[in-house]
């Protein structure tokens, strides 16, 4: 995986565990999709098709929910065509425990955005 991608994916963890919402959504194409765990809070509405589905519907409803809610990635797998998985998990002020998760994110651009990407949570406790 290049240096550029490693970036990239700790700015995204780092501006959404410091509430940077609008920061994160500026590595994303209008177009992404982001798939919530059936065990969120948040799949009654996955998966969120755009900026503004991912804005309102996750990141605003995050906001009102969870006081404190930080995502630690423990491993980063490169694929093909660009393409990253990363494995780690989720903790925060709520009514959530520490859980387990499983996000995907696919297809790096030239410009650091991403193309067609999709956040795949799995709920794995």
């Amino acid at each position: 995986m290049s240096e550029s991608n490693k970036a990239i994916i700790e700015n995204i963890y780092n501006a959404f565990n410091s509430r940077e919402y609008a920061t994160v959504l500026t590595f994303f194409s209008s177009d992404f999709e982001w798939y919530a765990a059936d065990s969120s809070p948040l799949s009654d509405l996955s998966p969120y098709h755009g900026v503004e589905a991912v804005r309102t519907g996750v990141f605003d409803r995050i906001t009102g929910g969870f006081a404190k809610l930080e995502v630690v990635p423990d491993e980063v797998f490169a694929g093909d065509e660009g393409r990253v998985a990363i494995l780690g998990y989720y903790h925060g002020r709520f009514a959530v425990k520490q859980k387990n998760f499983a996000h995907r994110l696919l297809t790096f651009g030239p410009s650091a955005t991403a193309k067609q990407s999709s956040f795949n949570s799995i709920s794995t406790r």
